[in-house]
Formats: C-alpha cells, sequence, structure tokens
C-alpha cells in the first residue's frame, strides 16, 4: 500500500484539518443597569415624544382654566404667569418621571437577569452568545459603536451586542477594539 494509497478517496496526503478561530473573544455578566447605561445615553426626540412632550403643559394649562373656578382664592389670586409657570414645572416633573421608568422598562426588558455573555470577533463579523440571544451579525450592517467610559455598544437593526469595558484585559485592548468597530460602522454607513 502506498501512502497515497491510505489517504482514501478524494483525499489528499499530508493534509491537516484546519480550525477558525476568533481574532478576539470575550466572556463577562450583564444586567439590567448594563443595559440602562445604553437606554440614558442622550438622543434626540422622536416626533410623538415631541407631541406628548408639549401636551403634557397644555394638558395642565387646560386642566387649570376647567378648574379655576372651583380652586381656592388664594390660587386664582395669584397672577396666571405664576400658575402657569407651576403647572409648566409640575407636568415636565411627571415628564421626566414618565421617561425614566420608560427606560428602565426597556432595560428591563432587553436583560431582565443577569447573564453570561460571549463576545467573539472574527474580523469583518461578530458573534454574540448570552441566555437571551445567540446571533452572529456582519460587520456592514453595522449602524453605529458607542463608547462610555464604562461599555461599548455596537449597534445592528434589531440587535444591540453590549460589551462591558471590564472584559477587556487593558485600556488598549479596548481601544483597539472601539476604533476598529467604529471604522466599520463608518464603512457600512457610506
Amino acid at each position: 500500500m502506498t501512502p497515497d494509497d491510505s489517504a482514501g478517496p478524494g483525499r489528499e496526503t499530508g493534509s491537516a484539518p484546519t480550525f477558525s478561530v476568533p481574532e478576539f473573544s470575550l466572556r463577562y455578566h450583564l444586567d439590567w443597569r448594563d443595559a440602562l447605561v445604553w437606554e440614558t445615553l442622550p438622543t434626540e426626540l422622536s416626533g410623538r415624544q415631541k407631541a406628548v412632550y408639549m401636551a403634557f403643559p397644555i394638558s395642565g394649562g387646560m386642566a387649570y382654566g376647567l378648574a379655576s373656578e372651583n380652586l381656592p382664592g388664594w390660587i386664582t389670586s395669584l397672577p396666571v404667569i405664576l400658575v402657569m409657570l407651576v403647572i409648566v414645572a409640575a407636568m415636565h416633573g411627571l415628564w421626566m418621571l414618565y421617561f425614566s421608568l420608560l427606560k428602565r422598562l426597556r432595560a428591563r426588558q432587553r436583560l431582565p437577569r443577569r447573564t453570561s455573555c460571549v463576545f467573539e470577533d472574527w474580523g469583518d463579523d461578530i458573534y454574540f452568545h448570552s441566555e437571551f440571544e445567540e446571533v452572529g451579525l456582519s460587520a456592514d450592517l453595522c449602524r453605529q459603536t458607542v463608547v462610555t467610559p464604562t461599555h461599548v455598544f455596537i449597534d445592528f437593526p434589531g440587535t444591540l451586542v453590549i460589551v462591558a469595558t471590564l472584559a477587556f484585559d487593558n485600556p488598549a485592548e479596548r481601544n483597539a477594539f472601539t476604533a476598529k468597530w467604529q471604522r466599520l460602522a463608518e464603512e457600512a454607513r457610506e
């Protein structure tokens, strides 16, 4: 039997199987507070949010106008502008409370409990696995990469990948990682 015969049909001699390994791999834990960091990042209000924001003081003013006959005399004797300022301030406070609770709800929906995560960088693709999600994503779908002191957020349509900065061995490793994904997000937008 010659060495070529031992390889079997369709096989080459001396070839070993090749296994792909990610360029970069991280293991870390996340909970709802990590998602809350994303939810509390400053963003521009959507059209619906602007309409609701304007409806709060308008409804407060309308309620004052309708109820002014039934209010105590000391309130109706105050200058109208002062009463309206108090109403606007109260409505703004309610608005802030509403959105704070809404952001917390979204964060808890995204990560209802503490979970272990695996993040693998395969060059132009990533693999992310947690108890709640397992996805492979291509860099050309990346909408944006947002870096905070405690997290790196990689935003894809329908998926947000959260990477805790504590998972990196050192700041240089984190900086190289974020620079790469910011570049890939920029290229994807072009």
